[in-house]
């Protein structure tokens, strides 16, 4: 198979002629180091996409991480200030619905926008009697007849033709050929002429002949893609990633990776037609511009999208097992909005025979093990969290409905709710100066005489509350702290976080305890348990009432 034409000639010295210092909605603000004037330039008006993910071909070799790579990329560009960004996945993706939906990008945009074209599965080349052809795989295309069923590089070439926007990028994570891709030469014009003038820019996730590698739950590349959009593209520290800059880092790191698995995966970029730059801003991804995206699981529980990045894990301000502050990145992924409560698990217990919630609780003015929430009107409530679960209960529950316990690391993402460096989801006074969950109520003062309390703090719950009753966080998650304890997927390690992996971390390989995170209704006023990077952890058999939990998605 012929390799892509491309001309890697660099662009990088002339980006650091500018640098970008800030941004309104639709505009960037960049020194001119030739004039040194400040100009504020308006890059798009509105900004459009299209994210197709396949994993479940009728006559092609089913694929992992396709469908997760879509919604991953959904979620980076809604937090970029995307405007609208439709997702085709599996069944949906044939040749006529993707074709259909790129042809709505030709209707609604106009000369002054952005557009990003996003496909994530299988990528085929033909040898033809002069030229080599590329083609994307819809979901219903038979491995034979090319031409009739699946849509070549030509013809997403000519669909860009139609769409009027002044930048187009397609994101292909596919390995392909048979389209000429160009960069541009040492006479390149500065970023600010770059945002001004049009072009067709396209980035494959390898040549044709390679595999397209999935691994932690995305494409190799995609992850460096959305990387690259958070930042560690930008090359020059101008505050701007380019797409050129996008190309150069997914080529450098994606090989890199290719190589240390001991094959071979090499991105290719260039322009398909024009001589502009497409650019995204770092610093918008920092907090969601939109609500978050909520998804319904199979459980009738609403589940909010966590999008993928990086976030600073732990507190050197805390106890031992929260340090060291370290970076994580965590692909996206989907968290329940609420605890668990008792009307969602009673469905599993009725349909799977499982055993009720029993286990240790204040009974008769003792602690003592037999405590059944479910047969005490102080907890037995539909819309409280279910209680008295261990460990096993709890995953037993999530597999049964096609879900996941978070990690700890994911956990704690949710959690910070998109703010950096708080101490607690309300901030960082403590106590709060009001009800900011349920841990301390005056009331539970009464029948538990020996906890403290917080002062005139008085959250209006003895025991547990329906979820849902207190402010939620900036993922728009509720109960975050308090109300109870939360299992999480990891076996619990006071030392993990100095050796854990950047990526995705998920704990310890063994352990004797499974970290829970947190805080309960239990009155109290020690403020570890409330904090966003504090864990604890218990044996996984224990059954408290406590304990509860909310499920992840799986991406």
């Amino acid at each position: 198979m012929k390799k892509l034409n491309i001309a890697l000639c660099l662009i990088l010295f002339l980006l650091s002629a500018v640098f970008a210092f800030s941004q309104e909605k639709g505009f960037i603000k960049i020194r001119d180091k030739r004039t040194n004037e400040v100009i504020s330039v308006k890059i798009y008006d509105k900004s459009y996409a299209v994210c197709i993910g396949i994993d479940e071909y009728q006559y092609w070799p089913k694929l992992n991480c396709a469908v997760a790579d879509a919604l991953g990329m959904k979620a980076k560009l809604l937090a970029q200030g995307f405007d609208d960004v439709k997702v085709i996945k599996n069944e949906e993706a044939t040749k006529k619905k993707i074709e259909e939906t790129l042809s709505w990008l030709s209707n609604v945009t106009t000369s002054n926008d952005r557009v990003v074209i996003y496909f994530s599965g299988h990528g085929h080349t033909v040898e033809g009697r002069t030229k080599t052809i590329g083609y994307i795989i819809p979901v219903d295309c038979p491995k034979s007849d090319y031409y009739a069923n699946a849509i070549s590089m030509t013809k997403l070439k000519e669909i860009s033709e139609s769409i009027k926007a002044k930048h187009v990028l397609y994101i292909m994570d596919s390995c392909y050929s048979g389209v000429g891709l160009v960069t541009r030469g040492d006479d390149e014009d500065f970023l600010i002429d770059m945002t001004k003038d049009p072009c067709v820019y396209m980035i494959t996730a390898g040549k044709a002949g390679e595999l397209a590698i999935e691994t932690e739950g995305h494409g190799i590349f995609t992850r460096y893609v959305l990387r690259g959009m958070d930042g560690e593209a930008d090359y020059d520290k101008n505050g701007v990633v380019s797409s050129t800059e996008l190309g150069l880092y997914c080529s450098k790191w994606v090989s890199h990776d290719a190589k240390e698995l001991n094959t071979k995966q090499t991105p290719q970029f260039g322009r398909l037609d024009g001589e502009g730059e497409i650019v995204f801003v770092p610093n918008m991804t920092k907090e969601p511009s939109k609500p978050p995206e909520e998804i319904i699981g199979k459980d009738g529980a609403p589940m909010v999208l966590i999008p993928a990045g990086e976030f600073q894990m732990g507190s050197n301000d805390g106890q031992d097992d929260e340090k060291p502050v370290h970076t994580v990145y965590l692909d996206a992924f989907y968290i329940d909005k609420y605890e668990v409560t008792n009307a969602q698990y009673r469905k599993f217990v009725k349909a799977t025979g499982h055993k009720e919630p029993e286990g240790y609780g204040y009974v008769n003015g003792n602690w003592q093990n037999g405590f059944k929430p479910w047969q005490d009107k102080n907890f037995n409530g539909d819309d409280q969290p279910v209680v008295c679960v261990s460990w096993e209960d709890a995953k037993a529950y999530a597999d049964w409905i096609g879900k996941r316990l978070p990690t700890e690391a994911e956990w704690e993402k949710a959690a910070r709710g998109g703010v950096t460096g708080k101490k607690y989801v309300w901030g960082d006074e403590f106590p709060p100066s009001k009800n900011a969950g349920n841990f301390a109520d005056i009331s539970a003062k009464k029948v538990f005489t020996n906890w403290s309390i917080i002062d005139g703090y008085d959250d209006g719950y003895t025991y547990t509350a329906p979820v849902g009753s207190f402010k939620p966080n900036g993922y728009g998650l509720y109960d975050i702290a308090g109300n109870v304890w939360e299992w999480c997927a990891d076996w619990y390690d006071n030392n993990y976080y100095a050796t854990s992996p950047k990526s995705n971390p998920a704990g310890s390989a063994s352990g004797s305890y499974r970290v829970l995170r947190g805080g309960s209704w239990l009155p109290s006023l020690n403020d570890y348990y409330l904090r966003v990077s504090s864990p604890t952890f218990d044996v996984p058999s224990n059954l408290n009432y406590l304990i509860g939990f909310r499920c992840a998605g799986l991406r």
